[in-house]
């Protein structure tokens, strides 16, 4: 397992490699609405909370699944209640979120970003629901930002959360703006090792943003984070046939990978010394991820972050790479997985044993808060879940030594891989 020195000495336990700290602190906050199953829950959820604020406070909530009632995506008649309060509820996997009028006043008259979308009802209104960049652009800026005092204390929050459950080190992705202004000046006295993965991207991406703190065994930043596509319960992941549940539609690129500039940009990184980490949930996202990198990366430091279906011929061109993947989604995406892909796509579903058999180094996380942070329950999807109902054909179960590797020293990789610093 990988070790962790602190004041106390030395200890070993799980490490998470894809997590977003300062996000998850931030959510232990927020209304939850993981539990609803029914429109009547999710609005009688929003009603308790909107009564409990004060007048003019936002109204932030997050964690719904609209597999949990039947698949009907919520619009802003589901968030009424809540009279001009400005409200946002992001689905679970922050890929998509909900808002009201209030809010869709403050954004009239913004244009969709690329690789986003503003959905619209047949008269052409928009319905409050907003995908990808959309949610990411238009809405994240105009939600009012926590102080930095705030954020400090959400993070001490999900560091201790994480130390709960066994966890002595994590690979975090987060903004060097509050790398500077909340992780830096706490460092000393947060009980989990920390690698950052930077999500600083676009036009202003520069290298040299992974030096605007230094970089110690404690505290470092290991590269940089683009995103290939989006996910399958958005149907915004990148796959390389329709979807079985929406004929026609195969998700989007996004980022470098829509522009035909992530070998530019994964080039960048690694000649800065950094990794560069791809999320790529479809399949055809891999392997647009892999082309890119291929070339360019003889010490194969490059990350492929989720890798939740995988086509077979790209399984041979996993071996001896960084695939970082998180077995608790699959929990909650087996629900969905059968109408998404349709029987004969089932075995590229987290095929965790063709990819450990074909040499893919894999290493397990959990993308708190996006599903829970506990390893076990991770660990027990990975050894027991899958093949279940709603799961892959075959048997995809990993060994318990092999699960107890992707959350160790497997993990570990993902967290050294760009490390500018001797990390021991």
């Amino acid at each position: 397992m990988a070790s962790s020195d602190s004041s106390s000495g030395s200890s070993t336990g799980f490490v998470d490699g894809h997590l977003h700290l300062l996000l998850g602190g931030l959510t232990l906050k927020q209304l939850d609405l993981s539990a609803c199953a029914s429109r009547d829950e999710f609005e009688q959820r929003i009603a308790e909370r909107h009564a409990e604020l004060p007048p003019g406070r936002w109204l932030q909530a997050h964690g719904w699944d609209q597999e949990r009632w039947g698949g009907t995506m919520p619009d802003h008649s589901w968030l009424r209640c809540a009279g001009d309060r400005p409200v946002v509820a992001y689905r679970m996997d922050q890929h998509a979120c909900v808002v009201n009028h209030p809010v869709l006043a403050m954004m009239e008259g913004a244009a969709v970003p690329d690789g986003g979308t503003i959905v619209r009802s047949d008269r052409g209104e928009p319905t409050g629901l907003l995908l990808e960049q959309a949610a990411w652009q238009l809405v994240n800026p105009i939600v009012p930002a926590p102080s930095v005092e705030e954020r400090q204390n959400a993070l001490r929050a999900a560091c201790a959360h994480a130390a709960s459950r066994g966890i002595v080190a994590v690979c975090s992705m987060e903004y060097a703006k509050d790398l500077r202004e909340v992780f830096h000046p706490i460092r000393a006295e947060l009980p989990i090792r920390i690698a950052i993965t930077l999500l600083d991207r676009g036009d202003a991406f520069d290298p040299a943003l992974a030096e605007c703190v230094p970089s110690d065994d404690r505290l470092w930043v290991n590269g940089f984070k683009s995103f290939v596509d989006g996910t399958l319960g958005s149907r915004t992941a990148r796959m390389l046939e329709p979807y079985a549940d929406q004929p026609g539609e195969r998700g989007m690129l996004m980022e470098e990978a829509a522009r035909g500039t992530l070998r530019e940009w994964a080039k960048t990184v690694i000649d800065a010394g950094f990794s560069p980490s791809m999320h790529a949930i479809g399949d055809e996202a891999l392997r647009v991820a892999l082309d890119a990198v291929e070339p360019i990366d003889p010490e194969r430091i490059a990350r492929f972050e989720h890798a939740q279906t995988i086509h077979p011929a790209d399984l041979p061109r996993l071996r001896g790479r960084l695939v970082s993947m998180q077995p608790h989604h699959r929990t909650f995406d087996r629900h969905s997985v059968m109408a998404r892909l349709g029987a004969g796509r089932l075995e590229r579903f987290f095929p965790f044993r063709q990819a450990w058999d074909a040499g893919a180094m894999l290493g397990f996380g959990s993308d708190w808060p996006i599903v829970d942070l506990d390893p076990r329950k991770g660990m027990h999807e990975a050894i027991h879940g899958a093949g279940g109902p709603g799961g892959a054909a075959g048997d995809e179960r990993l060994l318990e030594h092999e699960a107890m590797a992707a959350y160790t020293t497997q993990a570990w990789k993902l967290l050294r891989a760009g490390a500018m610093v001797e990390v021991p």
